[in-house]
Protein backbone atom coordinates (compact mmCIF):
# COMPACT_ATOMS: atom_id res chain seq x y z
CA UNK A 1 0.00 0.00 0.00
CA UNK A 2 1.13 3.49 -0.75
CA UNK A 3 1.23 6.72 0.59
CA UNK A 4 -0.74 9.88 -1.09
CA UNK A 5 2.04 12.46 -2.02
CA UNK A 6 -0.28 14.92 -3.78
CA UNK A 7 -3.85 15.52 -4.01
CA UNK A 8 -5.99 18.25 -6.50
CA UNK A 9 -9.75 18.29 -6.24
CA UNK A 10 -11.64 18.22 -9.23
CA UNK A 11 -14.17 21.19 -9.63
CA UNK A 12 -16.73 21.14 -12.87
CA UNK A 13 -18.97 24.13 -13.26
CA UNK A 14 -22.07 23.96 -15.79
CA UNK A 15 -22.99 27.59 -17.17
CA UNK A 16 -25.84 28.01 -18.47
CA UNK A 17 -27.74 31.17 -19.82
CA UNK A 18 -30.30 33.32 -18.22
CA UNK A 19 -33.12 32.52 -21.18
CA UNK A 20 -31.93 28.69 -21.29
CA UNK A 21 -34.44 25.77 -20.02
CA UNK A 22 -32.41 24.82 -17.06
CA UNK A 23 -32.50 28.79 -15.45
CA UNK A 24 -36.71 28.95 -16.26
CA UNK A 25 -36.95 25.48 -14.62
CA UNK A 26 -35.41 26.76 -11.56
CA UNK A 27 -37.53 30.11 -11.67
CA UNK A 28 -40.01 28.18 -11.68
CA UNK A 29 -39.65 25.50 -8.93
CA UNK A 30 -38.75 28.47 -6.45
CA UNK A 31 -41.63 30.10 -7.27
CA UNK A 32 -44.06 26.86 -6.73
CA UNK A 33 -42.56 26.16 -3.36
CA UNK A 34 -43.64 29.50 -1.73
CA UNK A 35 -47.17 30.05 -4.41
CA UNK A 36 -48.24 26.34 -4.26
CA UNK A 37 -48.69 25.97 -0.75
CA UNK A 38 -49.92 29.41 -0.16
CA UNK A 39 -53.02 29.09 -2.73
CA UNK A 40 -53.38 25.24 -1.24
CA UNK A 41 -53.98 27.23 2.16
CA UNK A 42 -56.12 30.21 0.72
CA UNK A 43 -58.22 27.86 -0.90
CA UNK A 44 -59.12 25.62 1.41
CA UNK A 45 -61.19 28.39 3.21
CA UNK A 46 -59.60 28.42 6.72
CA UNK A 47 -56.63 30.75 6.16
CA UNK A 48 -56.68 32.93 9.15
CA UNK A 49 -60.11 32.14 10.37
CA UNK A 50 -60.91 32.18 14.15
CA UNK A 51 -64.62 31.51 14.10
CA UNK A 52 -67.08 30.68 11.45
CA UNK A 53 -70.90 30.31 10.85
CA UNK A 54 -71.92 29.05 7.67
CA UNK A 55 -75.65 28.82 7.01
CA UNK A 56 -77.25 26.58 3.86
CA UNK A 57 -80.61 25.81 3.48
CA UNK A 58 -80.94 21.95 3.69
CA UNK A 59 -82.63 20.01 1.34
CA UNK A 60 -85.55 18.13 3.35
CA UNK A 61 -87.97 15.46 1.40
CA UNK A 62 -90.42 13.04 3.45
CA UNK A 63 -89.90 9.34 3.22
CA UNK A 64 -93.57 9.20 3.40
CA UNK A 65 -92.40 6.63 6.47
CA UNK A 66 -94.94 7.82 9.45
CA UNK A 67 -95.80 5.89 12.56
CA UNK A 68 -98.78 7.09 14.67
CA UNK A 69 -100.59 5.75 17.65
CA UNK A 70 -103.04 7.29 19.90
CA UNK A 71 -103.80 6.29 23.15
CA UNK A 72 -107.30 7.05 24.64
CA UNK A 73 -110.95 5.13 26.17
CA UNK A 74 -113.66 3.83 24.50
CA UNK A 75 -116.92 5.17 26.64
CA UNK A 76 -119.28 2.42 25.35
CA UNK A 77 -116.68 -0.08 26.71
CA UNK A 78 -116.12 0.76 30.53
CA UNK A 79 -114.19 3.38 29.90
CA UNK A 80 -111.12 0.89 28.97
CA UNK A 81 -107.41 2.19 27.68
CA UNK A 82 -107.35 1.64 24.30
CA UNK A 83 -104.49 1.93 21.79
CA UNK A 84 -104.98 2.72 18.16
CA UNK A 85 -102.06 2.85 16.04
CA UNK A 86 -100.40 3.23 12.06
CA UNK A 87 -97.46 2.79 10.23
CA UNK A 88 -96.38 3.02 6.67
CA UNK A 89 -93.41 0.53 7.97
CA UNK A 90 -94.76 -3.48 7.11
CA UNK A 91 -92.18 -4.22 10.12
CA UNK A 92 -93.36 -1.57 12.96
CA UNK A 93 -97.04 -2.89 11.67
CA UNK A 94 -97.01 -6.41 12.04
CA UNK A 95 -96.36 -5.36 15.67
CA UNK A 96 -98.93 -2.99 16.18
CA UNK A 97 -101.42 -5.54 14.06
CA UNK A 98 -104.35 -5.64 17.07
CA UNK A 99 -104.64 -2.19 17.19
CA UNK A 100 -104.34 -1.33 13.46
CA UNK A 101 -106.53 1.87 11.89
CA UNK A 102 -105.99 3.03 8.60
CA UNK A 103 -105.78 6.76 8.37
CA UNK A 104 -105.62 9.18 5.44
CA UNK A 105 -102.57 10.62 5.55
CA UNK A 106 -101.39 13.47 3.04
CA UNK A 107 -98.30 15.16 2.33
CA UNK A 108 -97.08 18.07 0.47
CA UNK A 109 -94.51 20.88 0.28
CA UNK A 110 -94.06 24.03 -0.63
CA UNK A 111 -91.62 26.28 -2.24
CA UNK A 112 -92.30 30.03 -1.60
CA UNK A 113 -89.40 31.08 -2.66
CA UNK A 114 -89.64 29.17 -6.01
CA UNK A 115 -85.94 27.60 -5.44
CA UNK A 116 -86.50 24.56 -6.40
CA UNK A 117 -85.74 22.96 -2.52
CA UNK A 118 -89.16 22.65 -0.17
CA UNK A 119 -89.54 25.71 2.50
CA UNK A 120 -92.39 23.76 4.48
CA UNK A 121 -93.50 20.35 4.56
CA UNK A 122 -97.19 19.72 5.25
CA UNK A 123 -98.34 16.41 6.82
CA UNK A 124 -102.12 15.61 7.49
CA UNK A 125 -102.69 12.15 9.33
CA UNK A 126 -106.61 11.81 9.73
CA UNK A 127 -107.32 8.60 12.02
CA UNK A 128 -111.36 7.73 12.25
CA UNK A 129 -112.54 7.25 15.11
CA UNK A 130 -115.48 5.47 16.60
CA UNK A 131 -118.71 7.23 18.13
CA UNK A 132 -117.61 6.28 21.82
CA UNK A 133 -113.69 6.71 21.41
CA UNK A 134 -111.98 8.91 22.76
CA UNK A 135 -108.31 9.85 22.32
CA UNK A 136 -106.41 11.86 25.03
CA UNK A 137 -102.21 10.89 24.01
CA UNK A 138 -100.71 11.08 20.57
CA UNK A 139 -97.45 10.27 19.49
CA UNK A 140 -96.09 10.70 15.70
CA UNK A 141 -92.72 9.75 13.82
CA UNK A 142 -92.08 11.26 10.55
CA UNK A 143 -88.91 10.06 8.42
CA UNK A 144 -86.93 12.53 6.11
CA UNK A 145 -83.77 12.80 4.11
CA UNK A 146 -82.15 15.74 4.89
CA UNK A 147 -79.17 17.02 2.36
CA UNK A 148 -76.51 19.87 2.62
CA UNK A 149 -74.79 20.74 -0.36
CA UNK A 150 -71.89 23.51 -1.09
CA UNK A 151 -69.01 24.03 1.24
CA UNK A 152 -70.80 21.47 3.45
CA UNK A 153 -71.29 18.23 1.91
CA UNK A 154 -74.34 16.17 4.61
CA UNK A 155 -76.88 13.06 3.82
CA UNK A 156 -78.69 11.71 6.32
CA UNK A 157 -82.05 10.41 7.86
CA UNK A 158 -83.76 12.62 10.22
CA UNK A 159 -86.74 12.02 12.34
CA UNK A 160 -89.73 14.39 13.61
CA UNK A 161 -91.12 13.30 16.80
CA UNK A 162 -94.58 14.41 17.97
CA UNK A 163 -96.13 14.25 21.34
CA UNK A 164 -99.26 15.69 23.26
CA UNK A 165 -101.12 13.92 26.00
CA UNK A 166 -104.24 15.95 27.43
CA UNK A 167 -106.63 14.92 30.38
CA UNK A 168 -109.66 16.10 28.01
CA UNK A 169 -110.08 14.36 24.57
CA UNK A 170 -109.23 16.07 21.79
CA UNK A 171 -110.33 15.95 18.49
CA UNK A 172 -107.62 17.56 16.41
CA UNK A 173 -103.80 18.46 17.03
CA UNK A 174 -102.19 20.81 15.10
CA UNK A 175 -98.15 20.92 15.56
CA UNK A 176 -95.95 23.57 13.82
CA UNK A 177 -92.01 22.90 13.91
CA UNK A 178 -88.54 23.95 12.58
CA UNK A 179 -85.85 21.56 11.44
CA UNK A 180 -82.86 22.57 12.58
CA UNK A 181 -79.03 20.93 12.63
CA UNK A 182 -77.16 22.28 15.51
CA UNK A 183 -73.35 21.08 15.38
Amino acid sequence: MGFIVYEEPLLRRYQASVFSFACLFLLLTSIATVVVPFYIAYGSHNFWIKHNTLYLQPEVDFTYKVLVVLYGRNVSDNGEIQTWAWSTIPEIRTAYEPYLRAPVIRAWSVDDNLDDVADLWHLTIQIPLGAGERVYHAQALAFFDYKLRGRVSLEMDSLAYFEHGSALPGTELMIQGKARLHQ
